[in-house]
């Protein structure tokens, strides 16, 4: 994984497993994205969380195989297109 998309994997899994994110994580995060990056970021994670689509943070894999570093980048990407 690269680093960002490491930072984006450790603030998905911990916002869905704990609801809150440390400080650390956080910091890190905005070495990468700018504030509207992480409130959508936050939205998306939310959002596929409920819906079912964001069960791979907390299992590792998906049943595709892909896993959570496939979702991470994905992630990223969405983010970017979305600013």
């Amino acid at each position: 994984m690269t680093p960002e998309v490491e930072a984006v994997y450790d603030f998905c899994t911990e916002l869905s497993t704990t609801h809150e994110v440390s400080d650390a994580t956080f910091n890190r995060l905005r070495h990468y994205l700018n504030d509207q990056q992480i409130v959508d970021l936050t939205v998306l994670s939310g959002h596929l969380r409920d819906t079912g689509h964001g069960a791979e943070y907390g299992t590792g894999e998906r049943a595709t195989g892909q896993g959570v570093a496939f979702q991470a980048r994905r992630a990223v990407r969405l983010v970017d297109s979305s600013c």
